[in-house]
């Protein structure tokens, strides 16, 4: 077969680069050889956007893969201290293949207990106070944990 048989009846046929062939429209018209030829004609009827032509081998336009984003977030530590104290806090991310595990802590209340970006809780005044880390990426997956100050 040549590339003027594929052509010579003027009937459109889309074609798809697969590594070093392509497909025509059906799966039986795998070229091996020839492929170049058959993209240069192509490439004359067709722009290089239309045909999926890029600069990844085999052509087409760069792909990028999804995100993976934070599903939990589990906070660890000891759950009381004492005023003028700190308790640094840990946390587990999951899954350990997430783009983005960076954390932001938060305080339920300044006046009771302070936590800094660490996770470091101090101890204000004596109470109870909800100490917050959610994960940064798009997803926001957040654990919450009651600590009480003495």
């Amino acid at each position: 077969m040549n590339v003027n048989d594929l052509t010579s009846n003027n009937t459109p046929m889309r074609w798809r680069i697969q590594g070093d062939r392509i497909a025509g429209t059906d799966e039986e018209n795998l070229l091996e050889e020839g492929y170049k030829e058959v993209l240069s004609k192509a490439k004359t009827f067709m722009s290089d956007e239309e045909l999926g032509v890029g600069n990844q081998p085999g052509g087409g336009d760069t792909v990028e893969p999804d995100p993976i984003l934070v599903s939990s977030v589990e906070i660890t530590g000891e759950d009381d201290i004492v005023t003028g104290e700190t308790l640094a806090l840990g946390v587990k991310v999951l899954p350990n293949n997430a783009d983005d595990k960076t954390i932001s802590w938060t305080t339920s209340d300044g006046a009771i207990a302070t936590v800094d970006a660490s996770g470091v809780v101090t101890g204000v005044s004596a109470g109870n106070v909800e100490i917050i880390a959610t994960s940064n990426d798009t997803n926001a997956a957040k654990d919450i944990v009651e600590i009480e100050i003495l």
